[in-house]
């Protein structure tokens, strides 16, 4: 089974941008045969996006015309999965999330013959930076209709944990999904590669539950307006298979690029070497 990894150079604070190289991507991954596609967190933001974006025009995902678009783009496709990063607004509490979406659409299935909104199941981050670039989101582990302690989501008739970014920093969340019978842990990621770059996190939560991680980070430089110390350089941030504890494979590139590896659907093993590219 091929997944795809959307490992794009994001542009700041730019929908419509980020947005057609998510199009772009999703296109050139869906050529390649990928059954599951993974988006880098910020993927239609940048980082820091608050600044010139503000909030206001984040909606509850339902009202979401991108999100709608995209779950239209798998639900026309059969047996195509995309994890889809979002910021949303809770239509209950009016809070802010960050979310990892898992759009599945596997036809012939209730899921789909169901009328209106398809979303079932989806991850909000739980852990987060405290600074001005991600205040903008409220933290809440567990998925929108799941209680905590987290559990996987199935795909595939497969039972998958997810985690946005630093939700791998502590790895009680990923010993949770392991716990609830996941088999393969998937994150977007939006991890710089400085002072604050990635440290074993990933192997170590794949060592401690001994499942394999996927992890699609992104590229690109994203600027703090208050303060250059806190600028976001993922210039080399990167995106990486990692399997019994250790990272078999990686990519960095300033790029977008489409990172194509396969998986055995049955064990969840990385079957790949390492990852094919396809810049766009």
């Amino acid at each position: 089974m091929k997944l795809a990894l959307l490992h794009l150079k994001l542009f700041q604070a730019d929908l419509e941008a980020n947005r057609a190289q998510i199009r772009n991507g999703l296109a050139i991954a869906v050529d390649q045969g990928a059954e599951w596609i993974l988006s880098p967190e910020y993927a239609q933001t940048g980082y820091y996006f608050t600044y010139k974006l503000g909030t206001d025009w984040i909606v509850p995902i339902e009202q979401d015309s991108f999100v709608n678009e995209m779950l239209e783009f798998t639900k026309a496709r059969k047996g195509l999965s995309l994890f889809l990063w979002t910021p949303e607004r809770d239509s209950g509490t009016n809070q802010l999330y960050n979310s990892q979406i898992p759009a599945l659409f596997i036809l012939y299935t209730t899921f789909v013959l169901r009328p209106g909104f398809q979303v079932l199941l989806y991850w909000k981050k739980a852990r987060s930076w405290e600074y001005t670039g991600k205040s903008w989101s409220s933290l809440k582990a567990g998925l929108l209709r799941g209680p905590v302690p987290v559990k996987p989501i199935e795909c595939s008739k497969l039972r998958i944990g997810l985690l946005v970014c630093a939700d791998a920093y502590d790895p009680k969340y990923s010993e949770q999904l392991k716990a609830g019978g996941a088999k393969i842990i998937l994150s977007g990621a939006s991890w710089g590669n400085d002072e604050h770059a990635p440290n074993g996190e990933w192997e170590k939560d794949s060592e401690l539950t001994g499942l394999n991680m996927i992890v699609c980070n992104r590229s690109g430089i994203d600027r703090c307006p208050d303060n250059p110390d806190f600028d976001l350089d993922c210039r080399e941030a990167p995106s990486v298979a990692v399997e019994g504890g250790k990272r078999k494979f990686e990519f960095r590139g300033d790029v977008s690029t489409v990172l194509i590896c396969e998986i055995d659907p049955t064990t969840m093993s990385i079957k790949s070497q390492s990852f094919e590219t396809f810049p766009f």
